[in-house]
């Protein structure tokens, strides 16, 4: 084994950014919460669709349109800048120790990008984790 190779272990607590952490608990948890109708009726998912092809002629769908544009986008979108503050943190602790590891990038990206198409193909076709680690790859 290499002197230069170094042990994968978790950040330890100390370490940890407290705030960016509670953010994305909260963010993942609005993202369960807005996504548990569409995981447990696929009707519902098919309606959503619908109605983002413009079927917006009800109350109903004008309000399921603007739940959906307030809390799914919004949450998916504080989850993307979370994501990418990450990918920083990492960035510049790799930087504070004088070298920048590329490849904890790439298999973080990769590990996305596995776990978001089996997501996407076998639970729910509204995945994002597969389009984080094409853009952590970028």
């Amino acid at each position: 084994m290499s002197t230069t190779a170094t042990t994968l272990r978790a950040t330890p607590v100390g370490e940890r950014n407290e705030v960016l952490d509670a953010v994305r608990g909260v963010l993942v948890l609005g993202v369960l919460i807005a996504n548990v109708q569409f995981m447990a009726q696929p009707a519902v998912l098919a309606d959503w669709q619908s109605l983002q092809r413009g079927g917006f002629d009800t109350p109903d769908a004008i309000l399921t349109g603007l739940i959906g544009w307030l809390v799914s986008g919004k949450l998916i979108s504080g989850l993307a800048i979370v994501f990418g503050a990450g990918m920083g943190v990492i960035a510049a602790r790799s930087q504070a120790q004088g070298r920048l590891r590329r490849w904890l990038f790439v298999r973080r990206s990769a590990f996305l990008m596995v776990l978001g198409l089996m997501h996407m193909l076998l639970l729910f076709p509204g995945d994002i984790l597969f389009i984080y680690g094409v853009t952590g790859l970028i």
